[in-house]
Parts: C-alpha cells; structure tokens; sequence
C-alpha cells in the first residue's frame, strides 16, 4: 500500500508534528504495539531493530507510544506521519487512525478494504462447519429492553460505560477473604500490575473464511485489562505452529513469578475444543489446529511453577462445531434439525444450510477435557459442537458481554458469578428466521479451588 508518496528526506513538517502532539493523549491510551504496527514501521525505515528493542524495553504500553510520538517519530522525515497511519490502518486499529487524521487514515482503510477483497477472492476457501464463523444482527424478542439493543447494536465505547469503582469497604472485605484463604490473594505489583493479559486475535486465514469484527474485540479487550491494570500482551494473525512457540514463550515468561493471576484469551476459528492458527486446516494435511485443553495444560503448576497456586483464566471466542443452538419449547426437542442461515447479517440470499458434525457418535454432552491442574477456569464463548455468533462491525456476542459485565461488575462481583451474568445477558438474545429461534449459551469449566476477584 505505497500510493501516498512519502517524502524520504524532508524533515517532518510543523503541521504534522503539531498532530501528533495535539493527539498524544489519545495515541499514548490507545495504540496497540501489535507485531503489524510495528512491521510496517520498520518495513519502511521509520524504526531501526535497535530502536524496536528500545521501544519494547519500555515496562508499559504506555510508556512504548510516549517514546514512540515524543522521541521518535518527530524526529524522523515526514515519511514517518503518512507511515505511521498507514501502520495503524494495517494493524486495524481504524478508529484511532481517523480520530489522528481522517482523510489520511480513509485513503489507506480503502486501500486496504480493496486488498483484503482482492486476497479473499484468490483464496479457494472450503466452507465447512469448521470455517464458518457466523455473523446476524440479533433480533430481540423483548423491545423493553432497550439497554440489550444498545448493547448489542453499538460500539461498546459509545455506551458511556466506565469501570465500576472500588470502595474502601469492599475491598477491606475482599482483603479479609483473602485471610481465610476463601479468596485467591491478588496484589499489585512494584510495577503497578496484577498479572499479564495476552490476547491472540486471527482475523484473516488462508482457507477458512475472515472474521470481521475480531479486530473490535481485541481492541475492546486491550482497553478493559488496561484498567484492570493487568500488563497486555497481543499477537495477531498467528499460525498454528507460532500459537505454540509463543505460548510456551509465555509460559517460561519470568514475570509469572511477580504477578498473582494470568488472562489468556484467544480470538480464532474453532471446533471440537479445538482453536486455528491462520493456516487453518487444508486438503494437503496442513493442520494449524491446536487443542485447548493442550494451551491450558501448558500453563499449570506443573509444567508452569511461576504460575503455581494462582488463578489462570483463559476466555476462548470460537466456534466449538457447526450446530446452531435452537431455543426450543418443552414440546419441541429437535434441536439437531439444519437451520438455514446467513452469513451476511439479514441476507438471507446467501444462506447455507447448518448440520451437526459428521461423527454420527458426537452429541450435544460430548465432554470437555477438564485439565487436572488445579486453579484453572475456561470460558467457552457457546457449548461443545455448537455456533459462536459475532457482529462485524461490533464484535462477538461473547467478548461484548463479558466486558461490559465486568466494567460494571469488576469489584463487586467474583469472576464465577460475573461470568453467570454473561450466560444471562447472552440468553436474552435471539436469532430468528422463521419461527426459528436460534440462542446460544457459554460454557465454563472451572478447577478454581478459591474465589476471583479483580482488585484495584
């Protein structure tokens, strides 16, 4: 995407750095230093290695994008503004790039948007159960509810929903808990940090179809354990075989030692507890799955002692097969019956029919491998062999209800209970088509031994 000309040996102009420092602000709160940020940067000599080892030496997200807008790029030529934009729109962090410069960021979001169409289209995509990640603006069936529409219909941003504050009170009866051992002890760090959050986002695959609004998730969740103070860690766009590498990466990571608790969340394709890398699954024996019960194993005291004793929490956005939940009446208990759906949100003229998995054995109680390790909970976005449904421009069901749940819950409420709030919140949603009605429900498996709860 090397249509805007860059000017390679003009110094930065007045007017652009003028942008940048009128918007340090809002860059410092919200850039993520995704591996796609950072590439692009370097791809076009804004950033030197040494200067990305410099960049990532700095102990917070916010202290990279200081360094970063105030002793980096004014500093550079004026290839650095337009490279910078460009880096923000590649690593789909659009919002801010049209908050910064909304006719720069325009340019290379279409830019892009054309790219990404023209790749899809070159791509022999195998639509199967497996692939398909599906998209439908929910139909509610009570319009009383109107903060449910909002919720579900708007970028969670634009709710006005602020994290929920502690007070002196509960976290005085919070910290007695704690003594009577009824509550895993979470303490703050030197650093100012609880624990790490890391958050894997694929979007784009090379034969299993895109999953737009994966970005908003992310970018959603990066903001909610900013405030919960956890240090975030994202990777985006991984293979099956650098989910693994990275994963034991993290798990041999020394700041476990420090911190009191751990966040995975994991944003892919799925089936049969089962996540995809981005090579997904092909013809030719490629197999970039990854079983989950394998990712949580890897972080359990045994095989991580850093991590031993303290609460894990792994949140997993995916499909677990290609059944629909239906919501059924005591009368009518078909539940396995195809459903016809799209996966246009309401364009019903490109629908495809939806069947179990071919296994003639798998059924709706097929068991989750529960890992042994103790102090673990994983939160699966729907039930074993059914649908995760998502919104591409507002992000999925799931990761929507759980933050909103959590900002206005995080101090009051321990993570089991918080995590019930969601199921409910889900189960108010509907899928109509027909007299139809597709659900779905979240599933959580759980070897805590204590209660969790985020401190402040």
């Amino acid at each position: 995407m090397n249509n805007i000309t860059k000017a390679k040996s003009i110094a930065m102009t007045a007017e652009h750095r003028k942008i940048l420092q009128n918007n340090t602000v809002t860059i410092v709160k919200n850039l993520m230093f995704s591996e796609e940020f950072v590439s692009v940067l370097m791809r076009d000599g804004i950033l030197t290695p040494e200067e990305k080892e410099r960049i990532e030496a700095e102990k917070t997200r916010s202290d990279k994008s200081r360094y970063l807008i105030m002793d980096t790029l004014p500093r550079r030529s004026d290839a650095a503004y337009p490279a910078f934009i460009e880096a923000l729109v590649e690593s789909r962090q659009d919002s801010l790039a049209e908050e910064i410069d909304s006719t720069l960021a325009s340019k290379f979001i279409e830019d892009r948007d054309k790219n990404d169409e023209k790749i899809q289209l070159q791509r022999p995509v195998k639509v199967s159960e497996a692939s398909v990640d599906f998209v439908w603006k929910p139909y509610h069936l009570d319009e009383s509810k109107t903060w449910y529409c909002k919720l579900f219909e708007s970028n969670i941003k634009d709710l006005g929903i602020e994290l929920c504050k502690m007070t002196p009170d509960r976290k005085k009866n919070i910290e007695e808990m704690m003594d009577k051992k009824k509550v895993y002890r979470i303490i703050r760090h030197n650093d100012g940090f609880f624990g790490r959050a890391v958050i894997i986002s694929n979007q784009f695959y090379t034969n299993m179809n895109p999953r737009p609004g994966s970005d908003i998730d992310c970018e959603n969740l990066v903001k909610l354990f900013d405030q919960l103070n956890f240090r975030t860690v994202v990777h985006k766009e991984l293979m099956g075989k650098e989910i693994k590498k990275f994963l034991e990466e993290e798990r041999n990571n020394e700041e476990h030692l420090q911190y009191s608790l751990f966040v995975l969340c994991i944003l892919a394709h799925g089936n049969n507890n089962k996540v995809y890398g981005i090579d997904g699954n092909d013809e030719n024996g490629n197999d970039g799955a990854i079983d989950i019960s394998d990712i949580t194993s890897w972080f359990s005291g045994v095989q991580c002692p850093g991590l031993a004793g303290k609460p894990k929490l792994f949140f997993i956005q995916a499909c677990q097969g290609g059944k629909v939940m239906l919501s059924v009446s005591p009368k009518q208990r078909n539940s396995d019956r195809p459903f016809s759906t799209a996966v246009a949100s309401g364009d019903v003229r490109n629908a495809v029919t939806l069947h179990p998995d071919g296994n003639p054995d798998y059924t709706d109680s097929l068991p989750l491998n529960i890992p042994e390790a103790a102090d673990l909970l994983i939160a699966y976005s729907t039930a074993p062999g059914y649908i995760s449904w998502r919104h591409p421009e507002y992000g999925s069901w799931f990761i929507r209800c759980l933050i909103y749940v959590i900002l206005n819950n995080a101090y009051e409420e321990h993570v089991f209970d918080m995590l019930t709030e969601v199921s409910r919140i889900i189960s108010h949603f509907k899928l109509k088509e027909g007299n139809i009605y597709a659900v779905q429900v979240p599933q959580v498996v759980s070897t805590l031994t204590k209660k969790v709860f985020f401190m402040s």
